[in-house]
């Protein structure tokens, strides 16, 4: 070979393939055509491709072979990388099933200590306070000693003090809850009555503020407030029965005396002819006299209305006696009696009777009551309490 530079080697390669190319395309020669002349090519030395060639064919096999390889390993790591997921899960799963059995073998051995510490913990709690009763055992006992020694320096007749105590109570509720003067005057005389037949003269202090107290309560002039609540009651429950004004009620008729009986006499045919024709009109023509106002009907609703409101106005007058309130007391009455007289049967006695109650009942005179305490409580409770009075500082007795 010669020392030529691979670039002019490589172009006299590139020259000689065609003239070869050229030679064996040429077909072979036929007798029939006449011979053409061809052009003289002269021989040019005949370079192998294999040769040129083989440098590059192993390149690109090793290219082949890397990316078949690192296909090859890129699979191998992909198939490797879900194994070991899948491995890595299941060793996970088998893991938590492990702490779950682990964790419930805890509880179930942990259950046991806990049930002894809450039954420990409750028979310390019975046992603390069993301590307690115990420790409170000397107090209780002092009061006991402290109690028997105030019993044992009582009057014996200690009883009737107490006895006189609960009616002044008594006396106190029906005075300010229920307005009834009467009923406390009475259980505070009884309660005199049982200070004197104790026959103690160092209890005089006590039945001089039990005579106040007395006399206090007999100056309140005060209604019967019990017996105008069960009368509102009683007026209450006869609403529904009490008639209402109709037509024939409100007319107001003056009867006329006719006789319009026919003679038998024949010369009285003129009265008799008169009479018969009088007859006919009355059958056909009324004429009534009114001496009231006319007030329309009632419809059924109306009428119901019309009880309701008579009832919730004398429930609100029974309110207003229980709490002295006088004004709305007689305000309410007024109301139910002038809607009584309006639409109810004024000649019906039940109704004239009701009507007269209410108005009786509404010159009744509400008095407050401004006795706010009666002397004799604390001396009582100083009785009941130390077996004896004590003078009280600043109070006359």
């Amino acid at each position: 070979m010669d020392n030529k530079p691979p670039k002019s080697q490589e172009a006299e390669n590139n020259q000689q393939e065609p003239v070869e190319s050229i030679t064996r395309d040429i077909p072979p020669e036929t007798p029939t055509e006449p011979e053409t002349p061809e052009p003289v090519v002269t021989p040019q030395p005949v370079v192998n491709e294999s040769t040129a060639t083989a440098p590059a064919a192993p390149r690109r096999w090793g290219l082949a072979l890397l990316a078949l390889l690192g296909l090859l390993l890129s699979l191998l790591a992909l198939a490797g990388g879900l194994y070991l997921y899948d491995q890595f899960n299941k060793q996970n799963l088998r893991l938590n099933e492990q702490l779950a059995q682990q964790d419930k073998a805890m509880q179930q051995a942990l259950a046991g200590p806990q049930s002894q510490l809450a039954t420990l913990s409750q028979q310390q709690r019975q046992t603390a306070a069993e301590l307690a009763q115990l420790e409170s055992l000397p107090e209780q006992h002092r009061e006991l000693s402290e109690r028997l020694t105030s019993l044992a320096k009582r009057n014996p007749n200690h009883w009737q003090a107490a006895e006189a105590n609960y009616l002044v109570t008594m006396a106190g509720r029906k005075l300010w809850l229920e307005q009834d003067s009467l009923t406390a005057a009475g259980l505070l005389e009884a309660a005199d009555q049982r200070i004197a037949a104790m026959k103690d003269p160092s209890l005089l202090p006590l039945r001089k503020a039990l005579a106040r107290d007395i006399a206090a309560v007999k100056a309140i002039k005060q209604a019967d407030i019990a017996g105008t609540a069960f009368t509102l009651d009683e007026i209450i429950n006869n609403l529904d029965t009490l008639p209402l004004n109709r037509a024939d009620a409100q007319a107001g008729l003056i009867p006329q005396e006719q006789n319009n009986e026919l003679s038998d006499s024949v010369s009285d045919w003129q009265a008799n002819l008169y009479k018969t024709w009088q007859a006919l009109l009355d059958d056909f023509i009324v004429i009534r006299t009114r001496t009231t106002d006319t007030a329309p009907l009632l419809t059924p609703e109306q009428q119901w209305y019309l009880v309701e409101n008579i009832r919730s106005k004398l429930l609100q007058a029974q309110l207003a006696l229980y709490r002295g309130d006088e004004v709305n007391y007689r305000s309410s009455l007024k109301m139910a009696h002038n809607w009584l007289y309006q639409y109810y049967d004024l000649s019906s006695p039940e109704v004239e009777s009701t009507l007269e109650v209410l108005k009786v009942m509404e010159t009744l005179k509400l008095s407050p009551v401004t006795l706010n305490r009666f002397a004799s409580s604390s001396l009582l409770k100083q009785l009941t309490e130390l077996g004896e009075l004590q003078p009280a500082e600043g109070e006359s007795l």
